[in-house]
């Protein structure tokens, strides 16, 4: 009984010592004295990543990152945090062995986001279904954007790296048919 209230009493203490010893550091001289105001500039961002922005619609930011001397694939996409998929996709006029050539200007949207050019009549209903996306998901992602046949797509990975593959198939086909 007694080591019971031995112990009862040694935390009830050490909560009041740690309670003390708390209010005395966080006390604002001691504040004053040891921070810091760090405000980063405005193109601080630009400048650490290498990101400009051009354009933000619907809560979407669509950048640019300039390709630099030494940078490969790996680089590129964990400066912009897209997947190679996701950039092939959004950067149609490149192919995989030239992406990460010095001086090309990659188009990047937040979110892994791509850009999606919709065939003749085709409905957001048809483009939900091919990238198996919920009912309205795309019409959502595209309402109050001016429409002239690119539409914003947020698809899983292996659905996107599917719609790449029938693209490139396709592309294939136009120059065998030529």
């Amino acid at each position: 009984m007694k080591k019971m209230k031995t112990a009862v009493l040694g935390i009830f203490f050490s909560g009041i010592i740690f309670t003390v010893w708390s209010d005395i550091f966080s006390n604002n001289q001691y504040q004053k004295k040891y921070s810091y105001d760090f405000t980063l500039r405005a193109d601080a961002e630009e400048e650490i990543t290498g990101l400009k922005n051009i354009k933000t619609v619907n809560g979407i930011t669509e950048r640019e990152y300039t390709v630099q001397k030494g940078d490969n694939i790996y680089k590129i996409t964990k400066k912009t945090g897209q997947s190679l998929t996701v950039l092939l996709l959004n950067n149609p006029d490149m192919e995989m062995d030239n992406i990460a050539a010095a001086g090309n200007v990659l188009r990047v949207y937040s979110d892994n986001i791509i850009t999606y050019r919709k065939a003749g009549n085709e409905k957001f209903s048809d483009i939900d279904k091919k990238f198996g996306l919920a009912e309205g998901e795309t019409e959502e992602l595209n309402s109050g954007k001016d429409i002239d046949g690119t539409v914003y797509v947020k698809a899983e990975e292996n659905k996107m790296k599917l719609y790449l593959i029938q693209q490139e198939e396709s592309r294939k086909l136009k120059i065998l048919r030529q």
